[in-house]
Formats: C-alpha cells, sequence, structure tokens
C-alpha cells in the first residue's frame, strides 16, 4: 500500500458519507467514531495498518466485567465467537474492558463506503447481538454462559455455530 494517509483519509470521508464525523484522535493513524443510539453507546475506533495492508474497527464495549465474573463472561464470549463468522470480541483479563475487533484488507488501497458498512454492521451487530448477556452474566449471576449463550442463539439463530468433533 503506498499512502497510509490517503487511505486513512479516504476511510474518514467514507465515515462522513454514511453519517458518522469521525473525530481523529491520533492524527492520520486513529480516528474515533461515536454512536449515540437508543440501546448502547459506543465508541469506535479505526486504524491504517499499512505494514499489512488492514485497515482495523474496534468497538469498545460500555461495560468493564468485575473480577468475579470475568471466567464466566471469558466463557461466553468464546462461545459468541464460534458463533460469529465476521471480527470477535475481546475480554481482557486484567482490566475487564471488553472489545470487538474486525478488520478487512486494503492491499491497493482502496476502500468502499459497502465495506465500511458490513464491517460495522457485524462489530455492532455482534455486541448488540451479546450486550444483554454478558450484562446477565455480572449482575444477575442467574445463568451458565452456555445457558447465556443459548439463550442468544434462540432469540436469533444464525446458523454459523461451532461443533465439537
Amino acid at each position: 500500500m503506498e499512502n497510509a494517509q490517503q487511505v486513512f483519509e479516504k476511510i474518514c470521508e467514507t465515515f462522513g458519507e454514511i453519517g458518522f464525523e469521525p473525530d481523529v484522535v491520533e492524527k492520520g493513524r486513529i480516528g474515533c467514531v461515536r454512536l449515540r443510539g437508543d440501546a448502547i453507546p459506543l465508541d469506535l475506533y479505526f486504524r491504517v495498518r499499512a505494514r499489512m495492508s488492514l485497515m482495523e474497527l474496534m468497538i469498545h464495549v460500555p461495560l468493564t466485567v468485575s473480577e468475579e465474573s470475568r471466567a464466566k463472561v471469558a466463557e461466553l464470549i468464546v462461545r459468541a465467537n464460534c458463533a460469529w463468522p465476521l471480527g470477535r470480541l475481546d475480554l481482557k483479563m486484567e482490566n475487564g474492558l471488553v472489545v470487538w475487533h474486525g478488520s478487512m484488507p486494503i492491499e491497493d488501497g482502496t476502500i468502499t463506503t459497502r465495506q465500511i458498512e458490513h464491517l460495522l454492521s457485524a462489530g455492532v451487530g455482534m455486541v448488540h447481538r451479546y450486550f444483554r448477556a454478558i450484562n446477565r452474566l455480572i449482575y444477575a449471576d442467574d445463568l451458565s454462559p452456555a445457558e447465556a449463550a443459548a439463550e442468544v442463539e434462540m432469540a436469533e439463530p444464525r446458523g454459523n455455530k461451532c461443533e465439537s468433533r
């Protein structure tokens, strides 16, 4: 990829075209978009990784998992990642932060509005889909991680489940 700065600027423009004005957190390197919807306020961070020819998107989930709940939430996240085809949730065990990560190749330096929309949809969709289950494991403590994952899957079947062999 020839000019990561130009690609970064194009990504900023593309976010603007779909209705989100990004704040540039680190000039030419990291951008931030704040989504303030009815359900969950989300901070999305994106960057261009020139050496890897990737656009990376990270969505910070607005909660902190208590130390006592981290093992249960970690199991739920493993189950969620198994069922979701694009991107992944991560739980930072040292501080309890939950972040969704996704990326897409941009080898030739071009990126389309449709590509960004797909990546956004995958990330925001997964966060919305599992947010209630994560909170339920933290605060209600009435389900096991397997039960919480099954509840999510029953509410909206996706079909891409991992099966043990």
